[in-house]
């Protein structure tokens, strides 16, 4: 039965669902939700209301499933970094994230989920999917800035008590499954529905088919802070790990795509070999993203540097995080040739979506999915982003 009236039609668009891109469309909003959409062959519904988006872009909301922090805030910090960093990330085209934690000591677990599961029963502006602990589980060869604070072993125990005091909260878990304890608490936590993650890793061949047959499903910041390739015998490689994960299909991975953290021709060979259903554009960006600042102090008591092309140790210029957001991620994509619009937008939305088990609510534009949405200009800008169908950010 053809739909007789919405709240509103956004119209004069071009979508990208990102599964087609529709010249000329529109889409239909009720109560929060996309009703209906299509293009100039298809009649649109009765609305209270409509928005003329002049020919931009419009696209389903930006997820972002790695973020530390960003104007001034790091949500290791707690409830102020939450109500700085959720209503911001808009701005950018973002709808929806899962907060990052960096290597929080198991004591300190508690607070952070109480903290997470607080802000997500509040509308601050983005989506709060829940919680992202990168550690403290982490091989301290890799650690790097990860592991400036004390880092832990993992068990079955472990396990079992992040998904006790998760429930509904802890959406991600990266740890180094080299470690002794890793496969058991991959499997914990892989059964309770949690997404586990590999990094900071020196794992081979074999430890790794270990994970993945535990439950291990994804990747964290991929090509960064893992074993390099050796020589297996003089002039004769031995994979690295990165080169492991690139030809596993049971496994996608996340990747910074701001020119710093990977050199672009690795990140085309990523791109080749795992495509935009397994490659999950993130930002992992930092306290100094989003602001003029020059340095910023982590929670840890690390001094940063911030810019000109990420964070950096002050004392050492060693990476620190990034300063990249994700609609800065899709236009490089685009900038360097390596995916048209919609397959950036695929790595951005439907992918990260699927990764959370969130694929039948969020990242396309299609009836029954939630109306988040970001409109761009012609040049990739953000120009209006809606959540939940409210409006929640127009560029001034």
């Amino acid at each position: 039965m053809p739909i007789q009236q919405v709240d509103y039609c956004l119209q004069n668009a071009t979508l990208i669902t990102p599964d087609e891109v529709v010249e000329q469309g529109w889409v239909a909003v009720q109560s929060g939700t996309i009703m209906d959409h299509g293009g100039p062959d298809r009649s649109q519904p009765q609305a209270d209301a409509i928005v003329d988006l002049e020919g931009n872009y419009l696209l389903p909301g930006l997820i972002e499933t790695h973020l530390c922090g960003m104007v001034g805030g790091d949500f290791r910090e707690g409830r102020s970094a939450y109500q700085a960093i959720l209503p911001t990330l808009p701005r950018f085209a973002t709808t929806s994230v899962v907060a990052t934690v960096v290597s929080a000591p198991p004591k300190n677990f508690s607070k952070h989920l109480e903290v997470a599961r607080h802000a997500m029963g509040e509308r601050l502006g983005a989506r709060l999917l829940g919680l992202h602990l990168e550690g403290p589980y982490l091989n301290p060869e890799y650690a790097g800035l990860s592991g400036l604070g004390v880092l832990f072993q993992p068990s079955a125990e472990v396990g079992e008590l992040l998904t006790r005091e998760g429930a509904g909260v802890l959406k991600i878990v990266t740890l180094s499954p080299e470690l002794p304890g890793s496969v058991e608490m991959i499997r914990t936590l892989a059964r309770a529905g949690i997404v586990v993650s590999a990094s900071h890793t020196e794992a081979d061949a074999e430890l790794l088919e270990l994970a993945v047959q535990a439950g291990l499903r994804h990747i964290t910041h991929l090509f960064d802070a893992t074993r390099p390739r050796a020589e297996k015998e003089p002039l004769v490689p031995a994979p690295g790990f990165d080169d492991l994960v690139l030809i596993e299909d049971r496994l996608t991975a996340s990747v910074i795509a701001d020119g710093v953290h990977v050199p672009l021709d690795l990140l085309r060979l990523a791109l080749r070999c795992k495509g935009s259903d397994r490659l999950v554009l993130v930002t992992d960006a930092f306290a100094g993203t989003a602001t003029n600042l020059e340095h910023v102090t982590y929670p840890d008591g690390v001094e940063v540097t911030v810019g000109p092309d990420a964070h950096r140790v002050a004392d050492s210029g060693a990476l620190a995080g990034s300063l990249l957001t994700l609609d800065q991620a899709l236009r490089n994509l685009y900038k360097w040739e390596m995916a048209d619009l919609a397959t950036a937008v695929r790595m951005a939305t439907v992918t990260p979506a699927t990764l959370l088990g969130l694929q039948d609510q969020l990242g396309r534009i299609a009836p029954g999915y939630q109306a988040d949405l970001a409109v761009l200009d012609r040049n990739l800008r953000p120009v209006m982003t809606f959540v939940g169908g409210q409006r929640v950010w127009q560029h001034e």
